[in-house]
């Protein structure tokens, strides 16, 4: 799973890759220092999906969000239709990433 600090690794390691200032890339974005500082840091996990994917925009990177098996589907093998178990408390069917980006990760 991915988490806010991994995705703001990425967008300081692009931004500094491109040559690009801080204060360059948010005026560009439409967002405010702050906002970019908070990404970067990981310490913004409930940012609007606008505002993310218009600092992804600038700095030329993707979201993307690839269907695969709940981490209990890998550890385990699951019949068709059948429920999650107690142990494995990420079979929720919610999407990882999404909750990232909402502030709702568990």
């Amino acid at each position: 799973m991915i988490d806010a600090l991994e995705i703001g690794y990425a967008i300081k390691d692009r931004r500094a890759e491109l040559g690009l200032t801080q204060a360059q890339v948010a005026e560009a974005a439409g967002v405010s220092k702050r906002c970019l500082w908070s990404l970067e840091l990981g310490q913004n996990p409930g940012v609007q999906l606008d505002k993310l994917t218009a600092v992804l925009g600038v700095l030329e990177l993707d979201l993307r969000i690839d269907k695969g098996d709940p981490p209990c589907f890998k550890a385990q093998k699951v019949e068709l239709g059948a429920k999650p178990t107690e142990a494995s408390p990420h079979c929720d069917n919610t999407f990882d990433a999404l909750a990232i980006l909402t502030g709702k990760a568990k």
